[in-house]
């Protein structure tokens, strides 16, 4: 992620991010906090209520929950 955020760290500004990830005890709020920590810019907005956030990866129906999610969002695979 570190890559990532050196990488596009200028165009993340002033857009929105919808978080997503897996934990463990942290809950989505712990990713946010180090998203903006790591990120190190203002106006950045979070979505953290749209954001999908995991207990588990690789789980036999993981895949369908994403796509669910990604729908629910409006976005699809012909998108």
């Amino acid at each position: 992620m570190h890559t990532f955020y050196d990488t596009y760290r200028k165009q993340l500004q002033g857009r929105t991010i919808i978080p997503f990830g897996t934990h463990e005890m942290s809950g989505i709020g712990g990713l946010v906090r180090a998203m903006q920590t790591d990120l190190g810019i203002s106006g950045i907005t979070y979505l953290q209520e749209l954001g999908l956030i995991g207990r588990t990866i690789g789980t036999a129906n993981s895949q369908q929950q994403v796509e669910t999610w990604l729908a629910q969002l409006g976005f699809s695979e012909n998108r």
